[in-house]
């Protein structure tokens, strides 16, 4: 269990290569993405060139070759990548994975199933191309659908070690189940960056509404988002209080700014809970200065007669 842990560290090491030093979201994505595709080409290459290896070194010969120089290429991409060089990285991957799935096709035969990981191509193109590009996607696509088309009619057949035996068969199981495991993975991946960055997003969405009621009535700003870009009610009768703390200047001289906001904290909280119930609202607290009005975003014609009932509350004269 601890060699597979550690084993799953060192991957993640690697898929993470080149995504640090202040780079957008998009393109860590796409650096993960490219990089988690090159380790899964090179392990797949290295298990497999192991295993001709020990099957049959000079019948497969031209197979193991081939496979060396991919998990080279594979190497490379990976290593331009880490570099931030994600465009270079990108290309090398796809026309290395395109040549590397069509050579061993032609190599294998068509009983293999290694023409199965062309169905990896496409999304490859889609998920690793840079943003609003089509071309790239299109171009894979199309590539893709060549090379699938050059194999079915050339229908090469299996080599004498491989042909007819249980090899032959494994690998075309093992053809359909990484290849079915490639896609889930990465799909799995993407599936963990969307949940991610739309947990931000609703994260983001809720601070800034706060921030945005903070600074506007809630009427005002739902009418704002609904669209309206000029608000300007009329309103009958306003009342509105200012109040002002005299000698608060100079006593903030003689204060601590926690102690100067303790004081105008309990100073002019009991006069909010007081608007509250009164049914008044405070426009805005600017250091000392604090402003209350009535009648403007719910009209009343009898709000006149709280003010009264506020003196009274206040005990002013």
């Amino acid at each position: 269990m601890g060699s597979v842990l550690s084993m799953v560290d060192v991957v993640m090491r690697v898929v993470n290569l080149g995504a640090a030093g202040g780079r957008s979201p998009t393109e860590v994505r796409r650096i993960k993405t490219i990089n988690l595709i090159l380790v899964f080409g090179i392990l797949y290459l290295v298990v497999y060139t192991t295993f001709y290896v020990f099957l049959d070194f000079s019948g497969l010969l031209p197979v193991i070759i081939s496979n060396s120089v991919f998990i080279l290429l594979y190497g490379t991409a990976l290593a331009v990548n880490s570099q931030g060089k994600t465009g270079t990285a990108m290309w090398l991957l796809l026309g290395t994975a395109l040549f590397n799935m069509t050579l061993a096709s032609l190599l294998l035969g068509s009983g293999s199933g290694i023409f199965l990981f062309m169905a990896v191509l496409p999304v490859a193109g889609v998920l690793i191309s840079p943003p609003n590009d089509r071309t790239t996607p299109l171009l894979v696509i199309v590539a893709t659908m060549i090379a699938f088309v050059v194999v079915v009619l050339v229908d090469p057949s299996t080599p004498d070690p491989i042909a007819g035996t249980a090899i032959e068969t494994m690998l075309l199981v093992t053809s359909v189940i990484l290849t079915v495991l490639m896609l889930g993975v990465v799909g799995l991946y993407f599936k963990r960056v969307v949940d991610t960055a739309e947990a931000e997003l609703l994260v983001a969405h809720e601070r800034s509404e706060r921030l945005l009621l903070n600074v506007l009535p809630e009427e005002i700003a739902d009418r704002l988002k609904a669209g309206e870009e000029v608000i300007a009610d009329r309103a009958e009768a306003v009342t509105i209080l200012f109040g002002d703390l005299v000698g608060s200047t100079p006593l903030s001289e003689r204060m601590t700014p926690d102690q100067m906001v303790e004081v105008l904290n309990e100073i002019f909280t009991p006069f909010d809970d007081l608007a509250d119930d009164l049914g008044l609202e405070k426009i805005k607290t600017i250091g000392e200065p604090t402003w209350w009005w009535a009648g403007c975003r719910w009209p009343d014609p009898t709000m006149w007669r709280r003010w009264p009932i506020w003196r009274w509350r206040c005990g002013w004269s």
